[in-house]
């Protein structure tokens, strides 16, 4: 009986031991438990009910900690999503699907099931088929993922799926009806043959009291681009809705025709910002040179949406344009900076070089971070890519050694894969999630090695 209850003192002490201890590395050193890593071990295991397990726990916890220590951000939902993405089997398919149902019985939101549906492979012809059965589900923010995957991720084209979407645009849910016109639209603009019984389906609905069905309704018109719409869509700029002004303005790019510049080049020196950034990228569909000088004067605009849409759509086609993006690499943002040496490329290789280097060497490491997601192989090459992303990789920041890792999945340079080992080994949880994923593109057997030891 002593020995018993001796074995049992001893049983409960290295208990408490191991509990001290994990407690002291976690406060001495942080969470020591990589709980990204343990996503991909389970990938690897094929233990797609544990990745949609953790999935459910995290967003149950989301924001509160105290619940289950160490699964309580987004950031662990949207791993499990690119663990099984990558993964893309039959059965990590099947389980973002499920994930998919799951969203939906725990908050009843629509809006949650779009980074999954953006996920799911679509060539998978079961894919197109359990879509269907969602369309038809009794829960409304199911039937809307029936109605997003159904055209916005290129499975929209089975005759099936137009009919299906045309008898959704009179579902008793608003949000599933504008989900299934936004699919109509793309659907029409990828099939010619379709366009007229989507414009149909969508026209139906262009009177719609709700703003987000007129909403969706502008978005889909502009993506059809049929210039018998364009009068509709006039008419839809003088809504008593910002919202739908804005989706009216961004639809007449779809519209190449030199009716709709006048009313873009008002909207671009509109006093809202959101309507300005909405001109900004219907102009950037057009001519150009059409619109130089309502362009020129963005470049200062003290909106940073709208200069990043300006930094992001512009097409360097002549020295005006030129003028403008060679004025945004010098933005005191530096996202827009980036953006602009990215769009400039090759055609102001020195400049963009210029202002590269010089967000590389700045002391805020927020700019260093823009300044190495920029780099690529357009303005640099295999040895100069190589020398910046090694240097950015053992910068005191975790910010650009998570840009670091995060090029190198888009990158090609010689010592890469090393490159990321040793990134996959980082010392911060979230430069280790970035070189995951890089790796697991590079080389996948050489991350199931770390991840499973």
């Amino acid at each position: 009986m002593l020995s018993v209850y001796r074995a049992t003192v001893r049983t409960i002490s290295r208990l408490l031991l191991i509990a001290v201890v994990c407690l002291i590395a976690f406060l001495g050193v942080g969470c020591k438990y990589d709980r990204f890593r343990a996503v991909w071990a389970m990938g690897f295991q094929a233990d797609y009910e544990g990745i949609m397990e953790v999935h459910r726990i995290a967003g149950e916890t989301a924001g509160q900690p105290e619940r289950i220590e160490g699964i309580d951000d987004l950031w662990l939902q949207s791993e499990c999503i690119d663990v099984l993405e990558a993964l893309a089997t039959d059965e990590a398919v099947e389980a973002l699907l499920a994930i998919v149902e799951q969203n939906a019985a725990i908050d009843d939101s629509s809006f949650n099931a779009i980074p999954v549906l953006a996920a799911i492979p679509t060539h998978k012809p079961f894919v197109l088929e359990r879509l269907f059965e969602f369309c038809n589900s009794e829960s409304a923010p199911i039937r809307y993922a029936g109605a997003a995957g159904l055209g916005a991720w290129g499975l929209g084209l089975d005759d099936r799926a137009l009919d299906q979407l045309c008898r959704m645009v009179n579902d008793s849910k608003y949000l599933v009806r504008s989900r299934a016109l936004e699919s109509l639209g793309l659907i029409g603009k990828r099939r010619v043959d379709a366009a007229d019984q989507a414009m149909g389906c969508i026209l139906s609905c262009a009177t719609e009291s709700n703003v987000s069905v007129r909403i969706s309704v502008a978005e889909a018109l502009g993506n059809l681009g049929i210039p018998d719409t364009i009068g509709l869509l006039e008419q839809m700029l003088e809504d008593p809705n910002f919202q739908v002004r804005e989706s009216a303005i961004k639809a007449l790019g779809g519209f190449g025709e030199e009716r709709a510049l006048p009313h873009l080049k008002e909207f671009a020196r509109n006093k809202s910002d959101m309507l300005r950034a909405a001109a900004v990228e219907a102009l950037t569909k057009h001519d150009c040179r059409k619109a130089v000088e309502v362009l020129t004067e963005l470049a200062d605009d003290p909106s940073e949406d709208v200069r990043k849409m300006l930094a992001r759509r512009l097409k360097p086609i002549d020295p005006f344009i030129d003028g403008v993006l060679l004025k945004l690499l010098r933005d005191p943002l530096p996202t827009v900076r980036r953006l602009a040496i990215v769009t400039l490329g090759n055609t102001r290789r020195m400049e963009a070089r210029e202002a590269a280097f010089s967000m590389l060497a700045d002391l805020d490491p927020k700019v260093r971070k823009e300044g190495v997601q920029a780099l690529n192989e357009q303005l640099f090459s295999g040895d100069e890519l190589k020398q910046l992303l090694s240097s950015a990789a053992t910068d005191d920041d975790p910010g650009p050694r998570i840009a670091a890792a995060s090029r190198l999945k888009h990158v090609s340079i010689e010592g890469g894969e090393q490159l990321l080992v040793k990134l996959a080994n980082d010392r911060d949880l979230y430069v280790r999630r970035q070189a995951y994923r890089a790796l697991y593109k590079v080389n996948p057997d050489r991350l199931r090695e770390i991840v499973q030891p």
